[in-house]
């Protein structure tokens, strides 16, 4: 409701602060969305997820990688496939990592795919500095590292 009385505002706003009011409206809409879909989820007494037919899993991270991070990950996969997903949570995860890395990583930032007939495997690279020491104890119950996007 906050942010309503604000856009009703918006032409008597300072033009310095247009942009950080449009990220603030987009984040606004994303948490809407999220608890949304986190209510449906939680309400569906262990029923599957919806699905959606993907004809095209190459092209829909292609377009979901352009449009939200502006060519900042590298994008790879070894062969496109249809595949039926819920759209909304595996884009909602594949967001949220990719964020993670961009902002607490080091770049180059990397999504690559690979598929198969059985399964589709993400993985997320950036160049950063976590050792195999780390890593091990990180896969421990609580512990997290800070700077890393984990905790």
């Amino acid at each position: 409701l906050t942010v309503e009385g604000f856009r009703r505002e918006f032409e008597h706003l300072p033009e310095r602060v247009y942009d950080e009011f449009r990220r603030l409206c987009e984040d606004t809409r994303r948490l809407r969305q999220l608890a949304e879909a986190s209510k449906d989820y939680l309400q569906s007494d262990n029923q599957m997820l919806a699905t959606d037919w993907v004809p095209s899993v190459a092209d829909w991270l292609e377009f979901k990688i352009e449009e939200e991070f502006d060519s900042a990950v590298l994008f790879n996969i070894n062969e496109d496939v249809a595949a039926k997903v819920n759209v909304y949570w595996l884009g909602t995860c594949i967001d949220n990592l990719l964020r993670n890395a961009l902002k607490y990583g080091v770049a180059p930032v990397e999504l690559d795919v690979s598929t198969s007939e059985e399964k589709i495997v993400f993985q997320f690279r950036d160049a950063g500095g976590l050792t195999a020491k780390d890593w091990a104890n990180l896969k421990k119950p609580f512990v997290s590292k800070s700077g890393l996007g984990l905790g």
